[in-house]
């Protein structure tokens, strides 16, 4: 083989690697939950690149793959409620790009990582702080739900707001906005144990007292009830034996009167009643200085 058959030989090698490596780079995949978005020296083509198999000029051109999954972001922020109390919230928003806008998304803020560090972040803490700012840090305890429903729909706001100002509206959707309990100080967590317990210890003495005074007020009643039957108990025998001593003096009454006609019409009477009660025995009389008992004969006729 000369010098001429060898050059010949390295120039097609040469130019078939080339086109081996033109080749492969030129060919990409886009996989499915996500979308391609690709650059002409630098600019963004607007159209994006649906999943599958594409091929593009690797000399001019590169794809940019866009997730169009849910992505979780996460923030933990420190604000202060409106009686100054350090409060600590967790939040994390789901957040999916919207395939049709990710060319938009790309170009006017980025990928998801800088969407999260402009976008998603800022609207986290901006939206606590000004929340938690509303509320004393009690009532953050006691009206919690409600300030976790401002805290959401804030966020919501802001990252629209943010986008529709880009003049990319929709470019991504806010799946998910999850809040973990508001979180306060050792030394506030102590106070709140110690009121708890100071106002159930009052409310706990307070039914101990109503319980002391329905007793007293049912043993007072019970006497009141006891007495009130004695009382009747006593009217009415009072009155039972009034009324027994009335009847009795009623027929004494007609007795009298009765004897007392009969009297009128026979005087006699008197001397009969005499009879009647006489035991037949006759006195005894003692003669003075005699020493002598004299008694009179008596006739049982």
């Amino acid at each position: 083989m000369n010098s001429t058959s060898i050059v010949k030989l390295v120039t097609v090698g040469l130019v078939g690697l080339i086109i081996l490596i033109f080749v492969m780079k030129g060919v990409n995949v886009v996989n499915t939950g996500t979308v391609g978005v690709k650059r002409v020296w630098g600019k963004i083509d607007p159209n994006p690149i649906a999943p599958g198999l594409t091929v593009i000029n690797p000399i001019s051109s590169t794809i940019e793959i866009i997730s169009t999954k849910l992505v979780p972001i996460t923030a933990k922020v420190n604000a202060a409620s409106k009686d100054l109390q350090v409060v600590t919230t967790q939040v994390t928003v789901g957040v999916s790009a919207n395939g049709s806008k990710a060319p938009d998304l790309l170009a006017n803020i980025g990928n998801l990582d800088a969407l999260n560090v402009s976008v998603i972040s800022p609207a986290i803490q901006e939206c606590v702080k000004a929340v938690t700012a509303k509320y004393s840090a009690e009532n953050l305890i006691i009206k919690r739900e409600e300030a976790k429903k401002q805290v959401e729909e804030a966020i919501r706001h802001y990252i629209a707001d943010v986008l529709m100002n880009k003049g990319i509206e929709g470019a991504t959707t806010v799946q998910s906005v999850a809040i973990t309990d508001f979180n306060f100080s050792h030394e506030f967590n102590q106070a709140i144990e110690s009121k708890v317990k100071a106002e159930q210890d009052a409310l706990r003495e307070v039914n101990d007292k109503a319980k002391r005074i329905t007793s007293a007020e049912a043993m007072a009643k019970e006497t009141e009830l006891n007495a009130s039957a004695q009382a009747f108990s006593i009217t009415t025998k009072a009155k039972s034996e009034a009324e027994s001593i009335t009847a009795i003096s009623i027929a004494r009454a007609a007795a009298i009167q009765r004897e007392a006609e009969a009297l009128a019409k026979n005087p006699n009477i008197i001397e009969l009643r005499k009879v009647e009660k006489w035991n037949g025995a006759l006195p005894v009389y003692s003669l003075s200085g005699a020493g002598t008992l004299i008694q009179l004969p008596t006739d049982k006729k």
